[in-house]
């Protein structure tokens, strides 16, 4: 992105500052760059994701635009996953689940800022990335008549978590978004939102020679962080944690090492 739209990231600036300053620059570019970062799921090791689609959670919402998630519960719930998987935006006469639709029977996903879609050909142009696109589906802040607007996200968000214990993993709170409900919702003093348990899953420094998860004592606003030993780069710690809830193993299949035989002249080789 840096390279095709000729700027520089600053090491302390958020991604959707970045991607807002990338697409003044150059929309076709920055365009360009989107569609061919979420056009190809890459071949990483992302068993994280079995992991999630096991959790016994009642339904599942993704920030991310690529197609893992989506695909892990597709495996999981086979010929149901047409009516369990929507996103937002929504084009045409599409809908997508409201939060009362996510505590039903039926376990459900939405990816709330877009993903790739090959149904549509400009998918990645309703991706929620920059600054713009947060504005726009969640509202920019106080009106000059001391009125809040409420965009469709804006008001999905608040009726959330306001009603459903949710848990946060891999994701900032800062997220421009999610800290606009949040932030309003503690300014008017939201006795919903308190009444609601909300983990936020943090991963830390290794602190010791085991993997551990444990609660960090600190809160962001009624959310309580939980801090997950990271392990390494691959992130371990966090399948370790994912582990207990999903029932998956996380080591890898080793192959069997049987006794060699060794052969010798008396073998009588006969195809």
């Amino acid at each position: 992105m840096e390279e095709l739209c000729s700027i520089t990231k600053e090491e302390t600036e958020y991604y959707w500052v970045f991607f807002e300053k990338a697409y003044l620059a150059s929309q076709e570019n920055y365009y360009n760059c989107i569609k061919e970062a979420f056009g190809k799921t890459p071949l990483w090791d992302a068993r994280a994701y079995d992991h999630l689609a096991e959790i016994p959670f009642k339904s599942f919402v993704t920030f991310n635009y690529d197609d893992q998630l989506p695909t892990a519960f597709w495996q999981k719930h086979k010929s149901d996953f047409s009516d369990c998987f929507s996103t937002f935006p929504v084009q045409g006469s599409a809908t997508f689940f409201q939060p009362s639709d996510l505590v039903g029977h039926k376990q459900r996903l939405i990816a709330i800022h877009g993903c790739r879609n090959d149904d549509d050909p400009e998918w990645y142009k309703r991706l929620i990335l920059k600054v713009s696109d947060y504005n726009a589906y969640y509202g920019d802040g106080l009106r000059n008549d001391g009125t809040y607007e409420f965009p469709a996200l804006f008001d999905w968000w608040k009726n959330l978590l306001t009603s459903q214990p949710c848990v946060f993993i891999g994701t900032t709170l800062q997220e421009p978004g999610l800290s606009r409900v949040i932030d309003a919702l503690l300014k008017d003093g939201n006795l919903a939102l308190k009444n609601q348990r909300h983990i936020h899953l943090k991963h830390t420094s290794r602190f010791s020679a085991e993997p551990f998860y444990e609660p960090s004592g600190q809160t962001f606003g009624e959310f309580e962080q939980v801090l997950y030993d990271n392990l390494d780069d691959q992130f371990n710690g966090l399948l370790e944690v994912l582990s207990a809830f999903s029932n998956i193993p996380t080591s890898r299949p080793v192959a069997i090492n049987p006794k060699r035989i060794p052969i010798t002249v008396s073998d009588n080789f006969k195809f």
